[in-house]
């Protein structure tokens, strides 16, 4: 969404400055100024659909894990893919840290991360910080992504996780941190978030919902 801004920004500034040398050219009409003027456009709106190329690539990969080695080159690393029908979540991790990214997907096909697209995100947490849930949706995607965090799985003596969301998707492990991972994808926001651990319902002491940009 940020840079989908600042392109508008930027055209509407080049606008300006076109119709302001364009009046410029008219009063001092000569070979020179037409000349210069010519230029202008050319290098400018040259400029200009280089940047709508790097904002809307329309480059499509046949997986993922392709579209992400293809824009970042870091020490993260990808866990887990979470498919879901026009998108797909991926689970990122690094050293001390958990991410997700969304991916479009077309024809089986994946594009470039809509990172200009604003993120809806609801969250719930419990008293005591074992469990943690979030729930992803990218505005005009029907998909929507829940990640289930437990935390401290030797000390609840884990037995069972269920949701009414339905068996989850993946599971994933952190050995480092004593946690478990549990994604889902969902085709509708779901109306009441009950999660049980050991048979137990959760209660949801904080819920939080945001836009991410």
């Amino acid at each position: 969404m940020i840079s989908i801004v600042i392109f508008i920004l930027t055209i509407l500034i080049w606008g300006v400055v076109a119709i302001a040398l364009f009046k410029v050219m008219i009063k001092h009409k000569n070979v020179i100024t037409i000349i210069l003027y010519v230029l202008f456009l050319i290098i400018s709106i040259s400029v200009i659909l280089f940047v709508i190329s790097c904002i809307f690539d329309n480059t499509l990969y046949d997986t993922p894990e392709a579209v992400y080695e293809d824009v970042y080159e870091d020490d993260k690393r990808i866990e887990r893919v979470v498919e879901g029908d026009d998108s797909c979540m991926l689970f990122i991790v690094s050293e001390d840290a958990y991410g997700v990214q969304m991916v479009e997907k077309k024809d089986g096909k994946y594009g470039m991360f809509a990172s200009w697209l604003p993120m809806y995100t609801r969250e719930y947490r419990d008293s005591g910080d074992s469990v943690y849930l979030e729930i992803d949706n990218m505005k005009g995607s029907s998909d929507y992504y829940a990640c289930l965090y437990v935390y401290g799985v030797k000390a609840l003596d884990l037995d069972d996780v269920q949701s009414q969301f339905g068996n989850s998707q993946e599971i994933y492990h952190d050995s480092e941190s004593d946690t478990d991972i549990y994604f889902y994808h969902l085709s509708e926001f779901p109306k009441e978030a009950i999660v049980e651990v050991n048979d137990q319902i959760v209660e949801w002491t904080s819920t939080k919902y945001s836009t991410a940009y």
